[in-house]
């Protein structure tokens, strides 16, 4: 997902990342140095719930299977899309709103 959250933004994308399993301020060690290090523009653009992701973007992409996640396509409001990395729902093509990749 770092290779793509990094495509997205070298291209003009302005993006929004929320991941409960990833709080930076808690982080420590390699993973914490990571981050930090190596990309800390990433880490500024984490927010702490899905909601704020949901009312920023016009595309969605869900990149882990957190069960979190399997509600999102209800939340969704017109016009936005998603591009589902992991098959979190089962949604096959909802209207053009709805893109399973790599699975």
């Amino acid at each position: 997902m770092i290779e793509i959250i990094e495509r997205l933004l070298g291209k003009g994308y302005d993006l929004r990342i929320y991941d409960k399993n990833v709080n930076v301020a808690s982080l420590v060690g390699a993973n914490r140095d990571f981050i930090l290090n190596r990309i800390p523009h990433i880490s500024k653009l984490m927010v702490g719930n899905i909601d704020a992701v949901l009312n920023h973007a016009e595309t969605v992409v869900i990149g882990n299977s957190d069960p979190d996640f399997r509600s999102v396509t209800e939340q969704m409001r017109e016009g936005q899309c998603m591009v589902d990395f992991v098959r979190i729902a089962n949604s096959g093509g909802k209207n053009g709103r709805y893109d399973g990749i790599c699975w």
